[in-house]
């Protein structure tokens, strides 16, 4: 689970009236809001038609945030996060969306390690 100051739930993120930017990656999608709030909020949606078993999809959830976490510190913009999973993902499938998150943050807001 993210910090309670990087949490934001699917309504809040709705609620905002901003216009979203889509970005498409191969087993995600990112919908991106600027935000009035200081640091970056995240929610990841694991749609039910992806596997009915709430296991996988919670696992897939894990994943995602796992990958992101360590980088929680280095984005520094005012921005809300919807990452929506295109497929259910595993441990082995981490290092790719890893990968592919940390590619999209460093080009957009020159995060480096």
């Amino acid at each position: 689970m993210f910090p309670r100051k990087n949490r934001l739930t699917v309504l809040d993120f709705h609620k905002n009236p901003n216009k979203a930017k889509r970005i498409f990656l191969s087993n995600l999608t990112l919908f991106i809001k600027d935000s009035l709030i200081k640091p970056p909020r995240f929610t990841i949606i694991v749609p039910k038609s992806l596997d009915k078993r709430s296991s996988f999809r919670h696992r897939t959830k894990r994943v995602i945030i796992e990958a992101i976490r360590p980088y929680l510190k280095k984005i520094k913009i005012k921005k809300d996060f919807l990452i929506k999973a295109k497929k259910i993902l595993n441990k082995k499938d981490r290092k790719t969306a890893e990968k592919e998150l940390l590619l999209y943050f460093n080009s957009d807001f020159k995060i480096h390690d």
